[in-house]
């Protein structure tokens, strides 16, 4: 497996509807489901830090990323 997806955190967005409590803004970005749907989804910057944690802690399960010709001749 090679990882294919980037989250940009720059591309924040603003929660236009905020409720009490709520976070004040997302990143954007697409999650693509095993049959190639596409579905929005939005993470705050709490949850991304927590999955780089993760990665962090569990580095060996990171897949290695490879590099544009192993992927084409790999």
């Amino acid at each position: 497996m090679d990882i294919k997806g980037k989250i940009y955190l720059e591309e924040e967005v603003e929660n236009k509807d905020r409720k009490f409590g709520e976070n004040p803004t997302y990143i954007p970005t697409i999650i693509v489901n095993e049959d190639g749907t596409e579905v929005p989804a939005l993470f705050t910057k709490d949850r991304i830090k927590k999955a780089i944690e993760r990665a962090k802690v569990n580095s060996e399960d990171i897949p290695e990323r490879k590099s544009f010709l192993s992927r084409i001749f790999g």
